[in-house]
């Protein structure tokens, strides 16, 4: 686990960023639609170091621009939507 580093007494933030693969493995779609999705500004991201990233925030205002009367529709795949 890493230590609790602060800087100028402000502490950093703990983003959890994901990477392209787990994205689309989440959603259920090819890598190439996840940069097709960020191209389009569908899909917001960051680029740290190298290789773009995707807050869990961003991939969550991204689905909820696709809710749609219970479901989630991401390319051809259907989610539906458990309600708890």
């Amino acid at each position: 686990m890493a230590p609790n580093i602060r800087y100028d007494g402000v502490e950093p933030m703990g983003l959890d960023l994901l990477k392209i693969p787990e994205v689309a493995f989440r959603l259920g779609i090819r890598r190439r639609s996840v940069y097709d999705l960020i191209r389009s500004g569908r899909l917001e991201s960051v680029k740290v170091g190298g290789p773009l990233r995707i807050s869990h925030e961003a991939l969550l205002r991204f689905l909820e621009s696709l809710y749609c009367g219970g479901f989630y529709v991401v390319g051809l795949h259907l989610f539906k939507v458990e309600e708890h």
